[in-house]
């Protein structure tokens, strides 16, 4: 699992801003074989598409406190939907 920075970690000596601190609140932790299920599936989306893929994806993971395997299935499958039914 990739360990992300909490609030109470120190960068460079001191504690995070609160710049710094709203940016880790948008990041998620992926194990190694979430983060190639994600890989695997933003290489079929446009390369002007895959913010948009990603942004979908990070937000249907926020829905759930933790989320799982399947939760993490699902949000890829509902963002490649959503950009095939939009190119429609």
């Amino acid at each position: 699992m990739v360990r992300l920075l909490s609030r109470s970690d120190s960068v460079h000596g001191s504690n995070i801003s609160a710049l710094e601190d709203s940016f880790f609140q948008t990041m998620l932790a992926l194990t190694d074989s979430q983060l190639r299920v994600v890989w695997n599936a933003v290489d079929r989306v446009p390369v002007e598409k895959r913010g948009v893929f990603l942004e979908r994806v990070v937000a249907r993971l926020r829905l759930h406190r933790g989320f799982t395997d399947v939760d993490l299935d699902d949000a890829v499958q509902a963002a490649l939907t959503g950009l095939v039914q939009s190119a429609a």
